[in-house]
Formats: C-alpha cells, sequence, structure tokens
C-alpha cells in the first residue's frame, strides 16, 4: 500500500503575488504525483488517502483534473483507490441531506471508494465502486428489542492473492465538539485476513494542549478490535508507533505548509502487511520547496542600528527560490521600533525571495514614559498571549517549544 494524506491541493496563501501562487501549487501538486509514481513503480495492490486532499471544499477546475488523471493512471495499471474526507475538503455544514465534497465526483465515476462520504453511496445495492463487496453498518441491540446504527464504519472488502482484506474509513464529523472522541463508542469487527481503518484527527499526544478540535484516544483505538492498522491524517509530521496491538501509521504531508513544519521532511509511507500485523513500514520523503527562516532578538539591536542590523542578516537569508521568513522578537523601545523601515525591509525581502515573511508577534513594543501598568489601565490581549507563551517557551524543551510556537499562532490567528 501506498499511503498519502494532507496534499492540500490549490493551498492558497495570503500576500502572494498571483504568478508566485501557481508556482507555489506548482509545488504542491508534485508532492501528490511522487506518490502517484511511487504506487506505480511498486505495483501497490492499493493507493491510500487519508484526507485533506484539497485545502478547500471547492477546489479549482486545475487541481480537479490533475487528480481525475492521476486517478485514472492508477486504475488503469490495477491499483485500487480509496479515500476519505479530511476537515480543509470537507464541506462544514452538517444535516440530513448528504453533503457533495470534490472527491465525489471521482467516486461516482468509478476513480476511487470514498469511504464514509453518504453522498456516494449507491442507491440499490452494496456494491461499491471497485465492483467489491461494501461493509453494513454495524448495529447495536437495545433492551426494548429495538436496532440502531453505532457510528458505523463504511468499509470495503476486497479479495488479494487469495488474501481478504477490509479497509474502512471514516470522514470528520466537523460538528463535533472539540475535545469530544470520534471513535467513542465505535465499534468495526471485518471479517478479514487484514483490516485497516483511516481516520483524519488529532492524535493524542501529538497535539498542542487544549486544541479546539476532536482528539482520537490511546484507550479508544486501544479498545477497538480486528483492527491491524489505523491510518490517520490531520498531522504533518510522519509518524510510526504502536497503540497496544495496533499499528498507528500518520502518512504526513507531501509539502511542508507552513515555517513551523521546517524541521520535519514532507513524503508519503509505504506499507506492507500481512494477516494480523504490519510487516514493513517506511516513509518515502519528496522534494520540497526551500524554506529559509531565522528568528532575530531586539537584544541584538544594542550593537548598532536596528535597520541595517535586520538588512544585513536578511541580505544573508535571501534566496530566488526559497520562502523567506525573519520573526523578530523580544522588547523594544519606541523609537527604536520606528526605526525599524519595516515596510522597507518587507520590499527588499520580498524582491529578494520567492516569498518573503516578516513577523512581527513576537515584539513587544515599551513606553519609555510608563512605568508598568497603572491600576485600571486595559492590557492588550494580544501582548498577553503573546508574554504567556513566552514565558512557558523559556523553561520547554525544544520539541515543546515548536509546539508552543504553533499553539500561539493558532490562538493570534483566531483572535483576529
Amino acid at each position: 500500500m501506498v499511503v498519502t494524506a494532507d496534499n492540500h491541493l490549490g493551498r492558497h496563501y495570503d500576500r502572494m503575488f498571483s504568478h508566485r501562487l501557481e508556482e507555489r501549487r506548482a509545488w504542491l501538486r508534485a508532492g501528490f504525483a511522487r506518490a502517484v509514481e511511487y504506487a506505480l513503480e511498486q505495483r501497490a495492490h492499493f493507493f491510500l488517502q487519508a484526507g485533506d486532499l484539497f485545502d478547500i471544499p471547492e477546489p479549482r477546475n486545475l487541481e480537479r483534473q490533475f487528480v481525475a488523471e492521476a486517478l485514472a493512471r492508477l486504475r488503469d495499471a490495477g491499483v485500487r483507490c480509496l479515500a476519505i474526507g479530511g476537515n480543509h475538503d470537507t464541506p462544514r455544514a452538517r444535516n440530513s441531506r448528504a453533503t457533495a465534497t470534490p472527491q465525489a465526483t471521482y467516486a461516482r465515476l468509478g476513480g476511487l471508494r470514498l469511504l464514509g462520504d453518504r453522498s456516494t453511496y449507491p442507491a440499490s445495492d452494496g456494491i461499491g465502486a471497485q465492483g467489491e463487496e461494501r461493509g453494513e453498518a454495524l448495529t447495536l441491540t437495545l433492551s426494548r428489542g429495538e436496532r440502531e446504527p453505532i457510528h458505523p464504519i463504511d468499509s470495503e472488502a476486497f479479495d488479494v492473492d487469495g488474501l481478504r482484506v477490509a479497509i474502512g474509513g471514516m470522514t470528520p464529523d466537523l460538528t463535533q465538539p472539540a475535545g469530544s472522541d470520534p471513535l467513542e463508542g465505535v465499534v468495526w469487527g471485518p471479517e478479514a485476513d487484514i483490516a485497516l481503518l483511516m481516520l483524519h484527527g488529532s492524535l493524542e499526544g501529538h497535539v498542542y494542549p487544549g486544541a479546539p478540535e476532536p482528539i482520537l484516544r490511546r484507550r479508544t483505538v486501544e479498545a477497538l478490535e480486528g483492527v491491524d492498522c489505523l491510518v490517520v491524517g490531520h498531522v504533518h509530521g510522519f509518524a510510526a508507533f504502536s497503540w497496544g496491538d495496533k499499528m498507528v501509521l500518520v502518512p504526513g504531508a507531501t509539502e511542508r505548509m507552513t515555517f513551523g513544519e521546517s524541521r520535519g521532511r514532507a513524503g508519503f509511507a509505504y506499507l506492507e502487511m500481512e494477516p494480523g500485523r504490519v510487516v514493513d513500514v517506511r516513509h518515502v520523503p519528496v522534494e520540497t520547496q526551500p524554506r529559509l527562516q531565522t528568528e532575530v532578538h531586539t537584544s541584538e539591536f544594542a550593537e548598532g542600528d536596528p535597520a541595517e542590523i535586520l538588512m544585513a542578516r536578511l541580505e544573508e537569508l535571501c534566496d530566488p527560490a526559497a520562502m523567506v521568513r525573519i520573526a523578530l522578537k523580544g522588547p523594544i523601545s519606541r523609537h527604536h521600533y520606528h526605526g525599524l523601515k519595516l515596510r522597507e525591509l518587507s520590499t527588499f525581502g520580498a524582491s529578494r525571495s520567492f516569498f518573503f515573511d516578516l513577523d512581527t508577534t513576537g515584539l513587544r513594543v515599551e513606553d519609555e514614559q510608563r512605568v508598568g501598568i497603572a491600576p485600571g489601565a486595559r492590557l492588550s490581549q494580544r501582548e498577553e498571549l503573546i508574554r504567556f507563551a513566552r514565558e512557558g517557551w523559556k523553561a520547554a524543551t525544544e520539541e515543546e517549544r515548536s509546539l508552543i510556537e504553533e499553539a500561539l499562532q493558532a490562538v493570534l490567528d483566531e483572535y483576529q
């Protein structure tokens, strides 16, 4: 199996020039294309996509056509394609009517089996897009004799070289409250030699504390019976580990989406399984667009003119092919702040790099004429958030610091 997720095709970037945006989106398509090529090279039995194939529920025709051509190549080569939706490419409306996802078009035309999407369920029989048996919804017998579904797992069963392989999937419910567990109460007991379940969401221990979203808990994963491997999209860094008797595989993203992901390597996963266990799992890295970043603390400005110091650092960093970021952090006087010449710095960086981001959220402007805060004075919520995060950052490990930075940015983006 070749397993991919979080391709985010068609992603938009604020403040990026239109011609640069087209080049950036080409990088995103290249990551997904490499996963497809690898599946063809390895003659894989399955190609699995665990959500966020697209960055929005209504992608551009260019991305739609690109995916259609890729799926057609896989189908012609006999590679079975299955997918689930993600939090980005699943419409947020939730009611009695089935929502229309961009992947549903391919499912209706036999290009892939979209698991967990009611809009693609056949109306007359239980045959899936691949022409093989589709799993039935599980039911619970109540004390008064009634039967009702309990979080059914949509699944497909295949006969592969004499082995029965069951693949199930759940598209995320975007109405679930933060902190809830999508697997709570879920039971899946496929009669198969190999069983794999795909989900899209945050994993306990792999997300910053207090994340405002549902979280897959370790105890519920371990309680699932009959599942050999759990594939989870949404987390952009590759990971493979065991929870109980199950392998948990996070394929990661096929491109680095933010500067906070610069430490990891983008790619997808190659997976080999035999009855009851995973035989081999490996991360297959892909070439990504260069990213360069640096941090400048205001204490460095004591050595000379702040604007000249920043310009010198930027000249060392700039690369016409790279996405470049400079983060300014620390206290600074109002006088020195106005002397930073941030507009000139941004113009200079934009002209000498593929994309330039000047991050000033870490700056704390101090008023020399005010000592402390007078009783009853208004506090800046944004500044207090940054101060609180900075205090935790000082005492944190390197890995924790990365999580704190991501958490702070998520909170500030939501606050705006």
